[in-house]
């Protein structure tokens, strides 16, 4: 019998995923559906709501589990802290929906978060000097954490686990990274991948199953 051709395989995992994910959105509460929420440069909360409490000028934290209808998170505001306390930031199960999302920022710290169900689980677009720790991000259709053009981040203490691409996708001239005591298991392709000019990032991982890649362009 012939074998299946891999991009057909890969289309049929994919669409079995994102039915999973969906199913599994459709089966939680939707008290808390929210729609996108945005730290604002001037630290209010956009559209103003219970869900994220801002302790002083430079801490938000989640006050209970959000679902969100598209994108979760955005951030616009430099050098916060963004704590779930344990909380989880569930997606709706759509293609290129993103958990938390930032550009051009720095001095953001994600702690005590639990990500799932987006396209990708937190994505630092041309974000330095950023901070990932103890989050669990899981179960997203794409890759669990995205680098787009982001340097000198450090990600430690995070479970990144079973998402759909890569754990960790460096992308784009993302230099100089501090990734270390992560466990990163089940990815479906790597769990830490590395594309198109990504130099000097520093990767220490004990608890890694799957392979890190270098990959041209």
């Amino acid at each position: 019998m012939e074998k299946m051709p891999r991009y057909v395989a890969f289309s049929l995992l994919l669409l079995f995923f994102v039915a999973s994910l969906s199913n599994g959105v459709r089966g939680n509460s939707v008290d808390n559906a929210s729609p996108i929420l945005t730290i604002r440069a001037d630290g209010s909360i956009d559209p103003p709501t219970t869900l994220i409490d801002r302790a002083g000028n430079s801490l938000y934290v989640l006050t209970r589990d959000i679902t969100s209808i598209s994108d979760g998170i955005i951030v616009e505001r430099d050098n916060i802290i963004l704590d779930g306390q344990g909380r989880i930031l569930q997606g709706p199960g759509t293609m290129y929906s993103v958990g938390v999302y930032m550009r051009n920022r720095t001095g953001v710290t994600i702690r005590n978060l639990k990500v799932t169900g987006f396209y990708y689980g937190i994505e630092f677009d041309s974000s330095d000097g950023n901070e990932l720790f103890g989050n669990t991000i899981e179960k997203n259709l794409g890759d669990g954490v995205f680098f787009n053009g982001a340097s000198y981040n450090n990600l430690t203490h995070n479970a990144v686990i079973s998402n759909f691409a890569d754990g960790i996708f460096l992308y784009s001239f993302s230099n100089q990274n501090y990734i270390a005591g992560n466990i990163i298991q089940r990815n479906n392709y790597r769990g830490i991948d590395l594309f198109f000019g990504c130099n000097n990032n520093t990767i220490s991982e004990e608890h890694t199953s799957e392979l890190q890649s270098q990959s041209s362009p």
